[in-house]
């Protein structure tokens, strides 16, 4: 599910199919039904980001309208473990400027426009640059996860010219305590790259922190069964 107003879509990659509807009226029509897909972002009217395997690698690929994919193959830069290295996510602003992808499994993000040219390719604060995978080949050939892989970086937003980053490990000299009690948001500098600040965000009722928006200040928390509004300040974010 995602919205870019005055659209919203609902997309299943292993059918494939993508329907979109407008936001004033409860049904939605096809929209796409042409090409397979791991993850798909709307932008503008008619044009979508997605994240596809072509020849076992993860591409990023444009859909404009009803034309065919164009792929951008040298956007994301795999690390000899095939498709998983290059697991990730893939956001965009609002209105529509950036789209940005921060890979789950290593300290790397990548920004570009909307034309799929790399602005930027970043680093999170985090230390761990290779992702840190057991990849296992079954008798038919295909390969599997052999272990719970190492997440780095668990959900993330862009707001406002920056990004929003959240990570999931421990830093250096972090207490365990407060780790534990909060979700951690590191935040950068789109246009750069650098590193800003960071600040937690408490668990609600026992809950931790599953997902999150930001829009025109405020700090949206998606907790199990719950939603929480917060106010931004600089650094910090207070109960709304």
């Amino acid at each position: 599910m995602a919205v870019d107003s005055p659209y919203f879509y609902v997309a299943y990659g292993t059918v494939p199919l993508i329907y979109r509807g407008h936001l004033r009226t409860d049904s939605a029509n096809v929209f796409r039904n042409d090409f397979y897909f791991s993850k798909v972002v709307p932008f503008g009217v008619t044009s979508l980001a997605v994240v596809a395997l072509s020849q076992n690698e993860n591409t990023l690929e444009k859909i404009t309208g009803a034309r065919k994919p164009v792929l951008y193959r040298d956007i994301l830069e795999e690390q000899g473990e095939g498709i998983f290295s290059t697991d990730g996510m893939l956001v965009t602003d609002y209105p529509v400027q950036h789209l940005v992808y921060v890979y789950f499994y290593r300290n790397e993000f990548v920004v570009l426009d909307t034309a799929f040219q790399v602005l930027q390719r970043g680093h999170t604060i985090d230390s761990i640059s290779k992702a840190q995978l057991v990849v296992k080949v079954t008798r038919n050939n295909s390969h599997t996860l052999g272990a719970p892989p190492l997440i780095v970086n668990k959900g993330v937003r862009i707001a406002d010219g920056l990004l929003y980053v959240h990570a999931n490990l421990l830093s250096r000299g972090e207490a365990v305590a407060d780790f534990e009690r909060h979700a951690v948001l590191d935040v950068y500098a789109l246009h750069s790259g650098d590193y800003q600040h960071s600040f937690y965000v408490p668990q609600f009722k026992g809950h931790g922190l599953k997902a999150f928006v930001i829009v025109q200040g405020d700090f949206y928390g998606l907790y199990d069964g719950y939603l929480v509004r917060y106010r931004m300040t600089t650094n910090d974010i207070t109960r709304a």
